[in-house]
């Protein structure tokens, strides 16, 4: 958050300094204080308005391409222990991952799917190869079979 007030304030500094600039140029074609006065009141505010509203515009995109990445695959390229984090590749883009729900470690070249995103750190979990899912069916089977029977 703080980064982003930064970014705003010297948004904000940009524009006052160029409604200064203008005031100096007025300045030089009339001298009478209450139409600088207002003129620069006017410039300050128009600038100011205007470099809020983009700032506040590039906040939404960030925010509608991380909330876009939720159901896409990526791939792993460094390594997730359980419980640490770890790079992912999504977009063409590389981002710190985590998989909470992991049952084992995450390796490089592995797929994962994205399934949650808070500021630049996305939740990952596992994406089953097409060889693992009749493996992983049949397992889950007898583990219900053996369920059933107690």
């Amino acid at each position: 958050m703080q980064a982003k007030m930064k970014a705003l304030l010297s948004l904000l500094a940009l524009a006052s300094a160029l409604a200064a600039a203008l005031m100096g140029a007025i300045f030089l074609v009339t001298e009478d204080w209450r139409f600088q006065f207002v003129a620069f009141a006017a410039l300050a505010a128009t600038a100011g308005g205007v470099s809020t509203w983009r700032w506040l515009q590039q906040v939404r995109r960030k925010r509608q391409l991380r909330q876009g990445l939720i159901g896409k695959t990526a791939e792993v390229r460094q390594t997730i222990a359980l419980g640490q984090r770890g790079d992912v590749l999504a977009d063409g883009a590389l981002w710190v991952a985590i998989a909470p729900a992991a049952r084992r470690e995450l390796k490089r070249g592995d797929r994962v799917r994205i399934v949650g995103v808070e500021g630049v750190l996305l939740f990952v979990e596992a994406v089953e190869d097409e060889a693992q899912k009749p493996q992983r069916q049949a397992a889950l089977g007898e583990r219900s079979k053996c369920l059933r029977r107690l």
